[in-house]
């Protein structure tokens, strides 16, 4: 894969935003909601005083099953990072990933001078030429997690909130690409939903039926490229439509899908760094010592990884299936960036900790037979 070293150059002063669009911590929800639809922003600072107290999104709402308008803003908004003005975008990106924040306050002296988002990031990439020797299918998530038209949207609701995304694709009855559905699509419907129960002298905190089908509500047409298309062209269409994510099909079925995360992996994986980032989320656990072991279990394997290839971010996505007649069991997501290229790798098991073994054992694999075929090709 072609190095893009010169991304290091880039600083975080030179992409971020200085409109800054803030809230505070004494403002309801509604209002946070209409003037993230208005400005069509994800994430608001939170500002009092000139000093930042954190910041709410649009994830923390979708997350929720239950969240009444007349909540406020103190109640939901949550702690970011920081980067510094003089930051490099790759290490923009790495905090990003690291602390799963889709834009960052930017700050200089101890002020707030900004905020970048992920779509600043994937803007800064516009006029590499090195993106046209990037293939797409090196960067994309494979086998996308996808939805039917005829399902209703409380699964969708639940699809993103487990796996953490922002946008599914939906596929027809023969397992077309029809459309996508996303996080403001369903923001959008609640606003709507909600507005009319109060016209028609409905209480505020009513329930939104979430049994309509998601063809519905889907965008269409999808917005998507071939499997031989190239990161020139993804990045293109990012930015011209304004979207998260493109979908891959072959045939117009979803083959893999490339996001904002998977462009930020791959700007972070020009970091200098001498050590592998981790990144673990979607477990109910709070126990120190789960994670301990799981950090355990991910350094023992990262020794055995390093010597034939450099580990840089391991991304890990936990997924817990709750069964009334059943013991618990997990699914687990995970993609290694190397200094060479991404892999990626799913299990399921009724113990997270083999769950997270196996998955690990399947990364290794996949390293130690792509060295073996670079090894014969260079023969």
């Amino acid at each position: 894969m072609p190095r893009l070293i010169q991304l290091r150059n880039i600083r975080a002063k030179d992409i971020m935003s200085e409109r800054l669009i803030i809230c505070q911590r004494t403002e309801r929800l509604s209002e946070v909601l209409g003037r993230m639809k208005k400005m069509d922003i994800h994430e608001l600072p939170v500002v009092e005083g000139g000093k930042l107290l954190g910041m709410v999104s649009y994830d923390m709402f979708i997350k929720r099953k239950s969240l009444p308008l007349t909540t406020t803003v103190e109640n939901l908004m949550v702690t970011p990072p920081k980067v510094d003005v003089n930051d490099s975008i790759t290490r923009v990106a790495e905090v990003m990933l690291v602390n799963n924040f889709r834009a960052v306050p930017v700050t200089s002296a101890g002020e707030i001078a900004g905020i970048v988002a992920r779509e600043d990031i994937v803007h800064s990439l516009r006029g590499f030429s090195q993106l046209d020797q990037i293939d797409v299918r090196d960067v994309m998530s494979p086998k996308p997690i996808t939805i039917k038209e005829i399902d209703d949207v409380e699964l969708g609701r639940s699809i993103m909130r487990d796996l953490d995304v922002r946008s599914i694709p939906v596929i027809d009855k023969e397992g077309r690409l029809s459309g996508v559905i996303g996080v403001k699509d369903l923001m959008a419907y609640y606003s709507r939903e909600r507005g009319q129960k109060r016209s028609a002298k409905g209480s505020p905190g009513d329930a939104v039926s979430l049994s309509i089908s998601v063809g519905s509500l889907m965008n269409t047409p999808a917005i998507h490229t071939d499997m031989d298309s190239h990161m020139a062209n993804v990045i293109g269409l990012m930015s011209d439509h304004h979207i998260s994510s493109v979908v891959v099909v072959e045939d117009m079925e979803p083959m893999g899908i490339v996001t904002h995360m998977d462009v930020l992996e791959l700007v972070a994986s020009y970091q200098e760094r001498r050590q592998v980032y981790i990144q673990i989320t979607g477990l109910e656990e709070h126990d120190p010592d789960v994670y301990d072991e799981m950090y355990t279990i991910i350094e023992r394997r990262m020794q055995k990884i390093t010597p034939i290839e450099m580990p840089q971010l391991l991304m890990l996505h936990f997924t817990e299936h709750h069964h009334p007649k059943e013991a618990r069991n997990y699914s687990i997501r995970a993609r290694l960036s190397t200094n060479t290229g991404l892999f990626f790798s799913d299990t399921f098991d009724y113990d997270k900790f083999r769950a997270l073994d196996q998955v690990l054992d399947h990364l290794e694999k996949q390293i130690i037979k792509e060295k073996e075929k670079s090894r014969d090709r260079k023969r």
